[in-house]
């Protein structure tokens, strides 16, 4: 099946994590494109079948993470939505710091903060496919806990196994306080979808 030459019609609303819309023994060329969005849904093509994909949705099916993206089975004090898109496990405390080496994610986990030149970074995991996921990520700062202030900073990209890649942005120099502008001390990483 050439995607360029068909579409496919999808009607009504998405329940479930994916649907299998087209397999093929000979292969599917071409790019896939929802021409209507469907919220938190992707088109992939997977070997010769193309899926519509709630990635969320599939990866809570597949993981155990019950309660919905704000349930935390595992009762570690980390929301579903947080272990989706820092790659940690829904079912296992997995309350600890990320690790990475050589380029390379080992331990999938918290946010770290780094220094490199006298320099501080703030660095976390965050989905290959966020876009596709419908995630955001956004890096906050502070030096009191009671305003933050966001980056605009791009990520650069440190390490990857495949599906998390571990990122990082440099501290602002400073942020605003009661007392005027101060270095921040804090950063937080909002995750919305």
């Amino acid at each position: 099946f050439d995607l360029s030459a068909g579409t496919i019609k999808i009607t009504g609303t998405p329940t479930l994590p994916s649907y299998t819309l087209i397999s093929s023994s000979t292969g599917i060329t071409g790019t896939p494109v929802l021409h209507s969005p469907i919220a938190g849904y992707v088109l992939k093509k997977v070997g010769n079948t193309l899926v519509l994909e709630n990635p969320y949705a599939a990866w809570a099916a597949a993981n155990g993470a019950t309660g919905g993206p704000t349930g935390d089975p595992d009762g570690d004090g980390i929301e579903n939505l947080l272990e989706f898109a820092f790659g940690t496990d829904p079912a296992v405390s997995s309350s600890g710091p990320l690790a990475y080496s050589g380029g390379v994610l080992t331990t999938p986990g918290q946010p770290i903060l780094e220094e490199e030149a006298g320099v501080y970074y703030a660095v976390f995991c965050r989905r290959s496919d966020y876009l596709a996921a419908g995630l955001n990520y956004s890096v906050e700062f502070s030096n009191a806990l009671s305003a933050w202030t966001a980056t605009g900073a791009t990520p650069t990209t440190l390490a990857t196994d495949g599906v998390i890649d571990v990122v990082r942005v440099p501290f602002l120099s400073l942020v605003p306080s009661d007392s005027g502008p101060q270095k921040p001390t804090f950063f937080r990483v909002e995750v919305t979808q």
